[in-house]
């Protein structure tokens, strides 16, 4: 082997692993391109998980008032008993839809959103928790509601 081949052998070495870097400095840059991309559009997208969770929650309050006893289940006409019953349930779904959204853009490449919406998932997790309760609070007086298939 000549010492030219020698040599035009080790710059094709060198540019297959320039092109190498070359491609992977790309590539990244895409990553960060589309990150950047998507970050101007996430003080909107938050604002909005914030609300529907805001709306959720209020709508785990409402059941919850609800499923209380406080001593009227007993008397309650069968379209109550029917509303209590289907009330957690209803939102038991909206809250199971939307934590599915959120998990989506909780996996973000911003640390910020990602942060917020871990959060707001965690909050999401205590009105499931809730939820919960309710289902157990009203269970001996839903059971009716249950048969007659709300």
């Amino acid at each position: 082997q000549t010492p030219q081949d020698a040599d035009a052998s080790y710059a094709k070495v060198l540019v297959k692993r320039l092109m190498a870097r070359l491609s992977a400095a790309a590539s990244q840059l895409w990553v960060l391109k589309q990150a950047a991309q998507e970050a101007e559009g996430n003080h909107g997208r938050l604002q909005a998980q914030k609300k529907a969770l805001a709306e959720i929650e209020a709508k785990v309050a409402e059941a919850e008032l609800m499923n209380l006893p406080l001593g009227d289940e007993r008397n309650a006409t069968e379209e109550a008993e029917d509303a209590r019953a289907r009330a957690p349930r209803a939102v038991a779904r909206a809250l199971t839809e939307w934590l599915r959204g959120a998990k989506a853009l909780a996996d973000s490449p911003h640390i910020a959103m990602k942060t917020a919406m871990e959060r707001l998932v965690h909050k999401a997790s205590d009105l499931k928790r809730q939820l919960e309760e309710i289902e157990t609070i009203g269970r001996e007086w839903r059971g009716a509601a249950v048969c007659r298939g709300i």
